[in-house]
């Protein structure tokens, strides 16, 4: 089935060919990855004598040592410590229910994770894994050297991304195969059904209430909160892993979510009380090439989300033994020291009463970052957002396979890693990607991949289009300052009135953007002006803009000849159904504050069929919700006025700014961005090699109107024969 074709050029100039291996098992390339279902990569060595001929993953379960050999904490010791005490005494009514139900809730929550259960589960896996995907990589930090990092009673706690159950499946079975103790983890209550629920507590599942408090409750669950700290706190303290979403429930949309702060704040409270040396924070962020869950698109489209059962848990099991699922990729980065992230804020002037929830969620969005910069983005990610950018009437297959080759250069240029191990080269991977991709998401002719002729064209009806966004927006985490970038550029030509713009009036419309983004994707603000500036320079070394030749301070927007990748256009049309959610949001919520989830999806639908917008991806409802806890929250700040952060999101998500952003992004060309009219040749800023510079429209900011800030630019640089 695969195409043993001459490379195109773009793959001549950036490498897809499969790497070959050297005697460890690794590949030779730097951005080399493990194949797990080579079994001589691991710690234990590769399968011996007669068990290893017949049944490699028996022989993996038994010689590999990922139990855990620390001793469980007593529930009594919990039910006795001081917090949990003081919270009994301070609900108590004095008939000893508030104790009795501590008992409850540690019983129903705590951990009976065993090692022969352990190693069972290792065996179940390594069969289950290798029967439904085609490759299982690990690309990253090598797990083997973990205990390198700290000594052996240091807890590790694992932070995957959260996009199927299979997850935290996935990551114990690395911690065993890489001799690493199976970490203990967080799963929601509604997981304990029945025999599942025991079979996942003898697998180190903690479960937890979705939510601790109910909805409309006025009070805190004072003692359910002390039972679930003190627990963790102790599991902590006698050096067991744990594991956690950091983003709480699954991403219905694919991309890695803004950070919950409930358990990891607990994290942080053990180590500001010193209750333990120090915690190791691995980052761990899991793509696959198919969709494992298949009630995402239905939930996005507003069907009420089911009550999980044994039943489904069943026919969710069977779905996924149906044929292969392709590759799965595990990225792991650097252990982090939570003590060192910690310490930064010591002298801060609240720290004697511990930290304040706004150093937590700092912390909690650094962490977040962490976990999202880890992402091996596959290529149906690619081809994806291909469909839903630029080819959404269809294209050619061979047009598609070289924009995802370009797409494939750029994020080389980012040095991020793409799931490309198993491919030879551009055409093949996107050949097997739009097979994954088959039937349902797009139209293709069977004998496109093979021909070469036909169009790919992408299904854009409920709810299939929700799962070409589920692949699509994986790439948010990779190329989001590039399209803050780009967006912030469109603001602030909008606002000017100009097809040039200061570079100062760029990155604050770009900053603006950033901070908007930051309750929807992983968005560190700590050093955000230095990250957003390394982008800036990126996108003018790529051409993607250039500088006006009578003022080296004013920026436009280079024309892309014909034929050419437009990264522009895709960087802007990637995150544009969040902006066109935030902009109907907006106007709803500037003309009535009492408006809902679906208020918001109707008003989408109804633009959509007004000719407004083509884009049925922004109805969906996460996207919906999130668009309207954006707007609440950051009218909420410019009521308390609190600081500078909020006044910058409030010029870029107001109704004004938002409906400027909206229709420059309503044009088919992108170069249309005053008024929506095309411009013309003569209206563009002339350059040294076309037009008449006395024609050039003045930018906003004249070479005598200089800042202070940039003339000690300009006089640094003056005579040096920079331009």
């Amino acid at each position: 089935e695969r195409e043993r074709e001459r490379p195109s050029d773009i793959n001549f100039h950036f490498e897809f060919r499969r790497r070959k291996k050297n005697a460890t098992g690794k590949m030779e390339s730097e951005q080399d990855a493990v194949d797990l279902f080579d079994f001589s990569s691991y710690r234990c060595g590769p399968p011996r004598g007669l068990l290893g001929l017949l049944h490699p993953p028996l022989y993996l379960a038994l010689r590999c040592d990922g139990t855990s050999h620390r001793p469980l904490p007593a529930l009594q010791l919990i039910i006795d410590s001081d917090r949990v005490k003081n919270a009994i005494e301070l609900t108590d009514e004095g008939d000893g229910a508030s104790a009795r139900r501590a008992e409850r809730v540690l019983a129903g929550m705590q951990s009976r994770l065993t090692a022969c259960m352990t190693r069972l589960s290792a065996w179940f896996l390594a069969l289950l894994f290798r029967r439904v995907f085609r490759g299982l990589w690990l690309s990253g930090f090598d797990l083997s050297k973990l205990r390198e990092h700290a000594s052996p009673s240091t807890p590790v706690v694992f932070l995957p991304t959260h996009r199927s159950h299979i997850d935290y499946l996935i990551v114990s079975w690395l911690c065993f195969v890489h001799n690493i103790e199976v970490p203990h983890i967080a799963a929601g209550d509604n997981l304990n059904m029945s025999f599942l629920g025991w079979l996942a507590a003898k697998n180190g599942a903690i479960f937890i209430k979705r939510q601790l408090e109910a909805p409309g409750a006025t009070e805190k669950d004072v003692v359910y909160r002390a039972v679930l700290t003190s627990y963790l706190q102790h599991l902590l303290q006698g050096g067991h892993n744990l594991e956690f979403f950091i983003e709480g429930r699954r991403s219905r949309l694919g991309k890695t979510g803004a950070p919950k702060k409930g358990l990891f704040s607990i994290l942080v409270e053990t180590i500001w009380e010193d209750q333990v040396e120090d915690i190791l924070l691995v980052p761990v962020n899991i793509s696959y090439e198919t969709i494992l869950e298949r009630s995402y698109a239905r939930e996005l489209a507003g069907v009420p989300k089911q009550q999980e059962s044994v039943w489904s848990a069943l026919k969710s099991v069977v779905f996924a033994l149906l044929g292969k699922r392709g590759h799965v990729c595990v990225g792991v980065g650097e252990p982090m020291s939570l003590r060192l992230m910690c310490e930064v804020f010591r002298d801060a002037p609240s720290a004697e009463e511990g930290l304040s929830r706004s150093h937590i969620a700092r912390l909690a969005s650094s962490v977040a970052c962490g976990i999202d910069r880890q992402l091996v983005p596959c290529v149906p990610a690619f081809v994806a957002a291909l469909l839903l950018t630029f080819y959404r009437e269809g294209c050619s297959f061979d047009q598609l396979a070289a924009d995802v080759g370009e797409l494939l250069i750029q994020c080389h240029k980012l040095q991020r890693r793409t799931l490309l191990w198993p491919y030879d080269n551009a055409q093949h991977a996107t050949a097997a990607a739009l097979r994954y991709l088959q039937p349902g998401l797009i139209t293709e002719p069977s004998a496109t991949a093979r021909s070469r002729v036909g169009v790919v064209q992408p299904v854009l009806e409920e709810p299939h289009v929700y799962n070409l966004v589920f692949h699509a927006h994986q790439l948010i985490s990779v190329f989001n300052l590039d399209s803050v970038i780009c967006l912030g550029f469109i603001a602030a030509t909008e606002a000017s009135g100009s097809t040039c713009v200061s570079q100062a009036a760029l990155l604050n419309s770009a900053y603006g953007f950033a901070v908007l983004f930051q309750e929807e994707f992983a968005v560190d603000l700590s050093r955000l002006d230095a990250r957003l500036q390394q982008a800036f320079d990126r996108l003018l070394a790529e051409h993607v803009f250039e500088r006006h030749d009578r003022d080296i301070f004013a920026i436009r927007l280079r024309r892309v000849p014909e034929g050419e990748f437009d990264y522009f256009a895709f960087l802007v049309q990637l995150p544009a159904p969040y902006i066109i959610a935030y902009h109907y949001a907006s106007q709803l919520h500037h003309a009535d504050r009492g408006i809902d989830v679906e208020d918001v999806v109707t008003a989408i639908h109804t633009g959509r069929a007004d000719g407004e917008h083509a884009c049925v991806e922004a109805a969906a409802r996460d996207i919906c919700s999130s668009a309207l806890n954006l707007i609440w929250n950051q009218t909420d700040d410019s009521n308390e006025e609190d600081g500078n952060t909020a006044s910058t999101a409030s010029t870029v998500w107001g109704p004004e700014a938002l409906a400027q952003v909206f229709h420059a992004l309503q044009q088919n060309d992108l170069v249309r961005l005053d008024g929506g009219e095309e411009l013309e040749d003569s209206e563009v800023p002339a350059s040294a090699d076309h037009g008449d510079e006395d024609n050039a429209p003045a930018s906003d900011l004249e070479l005598g109107e200089l800042r202070s800030e940039e003339w000690a630019f300009v006089l640094e640089h003056a005579g040096s024969g920079n331009e």
